[in-house]
């Protein structure tokens, strides 16, 4: 049988980590970067974190983005978070992701206990990750460090081991996703993410079947977009058991499907 593998994300589609990164980003930027302290945050200051956290990629962006809706920046589309983004000098981009990756691992030495429930898995996601996580086939590939996973996946009762857990950072997930097929003599990969643009980038390989987690951070217009299947979770079940997906419109590659509608 021609060997097919699944590769998920692990924020935004297996764990919702999203108050986690607002906590620790918060932190890294007041505290340790600006040197200032504070007792409490607006709500307009999480509102607008929440509201730009799908353009984010990698783990020093969450201090950039900390840093942007603290200054009032308007983001509006993944070009304008990306033009930020580039402004910053890579020196500093460094420091923010030092900081923000050296506060985490203070919050978990000092509160492991608050630091995980920070970090709740999303409902309907437990048991299939318990029932695949001993599947060789099956990864988790993330800009999260491998690390960090572990723990979360342990404190909720899931024994992934480390090695099927990938930390891409620096490396595309779609060269990371072509490598592992190469070397394994795979045919085909599943790939979830909730971020559109490595979903977009991975589909350039034809073994790669992406799709989007529509319960993650997305906006809607990634939603409406008729380029790359949408899952719900309740689709979370047959992709990780390589199930047929009726809710997931099988649009065809380099074809616009709104043509004429």
């Amino acid at each position: 049988m021609a060997k097919s593998l699944v590769f998920l994300d692990f924020d935004g589609v297996i764990c919702n980590s999203v108050l986690e990164c607002l906590y620790s980003a918060t932190i890294a930027y007041y505290c340790k970067y600006l040197k200032v302290q504070f007792t409490s945050l607006p709500l307009s200051f999480k509102e607008g974190f929440i509201r730009v956290r799908p353009f984010i990629r990698t783990g020093e962006d969450y201090v950039v983005l900390a840093d942007l809706v603290a200054r009032g920046v308007e983001i509006h589309t993944q070009e304008d978070f990306d033009r930020e983004l580039q402004s910053h000098p890579q020196d500093r981009l460094k420091l923010f992701r030092d900081l923000f990756y050296q506060t985490r691992r203070e919050l978990i030495a000092h509160d492991f206990i608050h630091w995980m429930r920070l970090n709740p898995l999303y409902p309907g996601v437990k048991e299939p990750l318990q029932e695949v996580a001993q599947d060789p086939d099956t990864y988790i590939l993330s800009t999260k460090v491998s690390d960090l996973i572990h723990k979360i996946l342990l404190y909720y009762g899931i024994d992934w081991p480390e090695d099927r857990i990938l930390y891409s950072h620096t490396v595309s997930k779609k060269e990371i996703i072509g490598s592992i097929l190469t070397e394994r003599g795979g045919v085909e990969a599943r790939f979830l993410d909730d971020q559109l643009d490595h979903l977009r980038v991975a589909m350039e390989d034809s073994r790669i079947s992406p799709f989007l987690a529509g319960w993650g951070y997305v906006k809607r217009e990634w939603i409406e977009q008729r380029e790359i299947p949408v899952l719900s979770i309740a689709d979370f079940r047959a992709l990780v058991f390589k199930r047929p997906l009726p809710s997931a419109l099988p649009f065809p590659r380099g074809t616009d499907t709104l043509a004429g509608k």
